[in-house]
């Protein structure tokens, strides 16, 4: 949202202008929407050990569903928070 405030001084049309932004309106609205979640580096289990040790043939196994490879996801707080922005500028010509 931007607001121009104009006048004339001194014969010349100077201007100043307010701007305001709103990100994750979503979370402005409602603190359960506009989460983001990521992933933790250590959290993607893309090959899983299942057994090992001395003298034992090691064998694995690929992770067919989230629900049991270890995924664990992490709320962003900061990029789920609604955040405000103002701004000033003025133009004098």
């Amino acid at each position: 949202m931007a607001q121009d405030i104009g006048y004339v001084g001194g014969g010349k049309r100077n201007a100043l202008q307010v701007t305001f932004d709103i990100f994750n309106v979503g979370n402005l609205l409602n603190v359960n929407w506009g989460r983001q979640y990521v992933v933790l580096n250590n959290a993607v289990e893309l090959l899983r050990v299942e057994s090992t040790g001395p003298g034992v043939q090691p064998t694995f196994s690929f992770p067919t569903a989230y629900a049991n490879s270890g995924l664990s996801y992490d709320l962003s707080t900061f990029a789920s928070r609604w955040q405000g922005q103002l701004g000033v500028r003025y133009s004098f010509n």
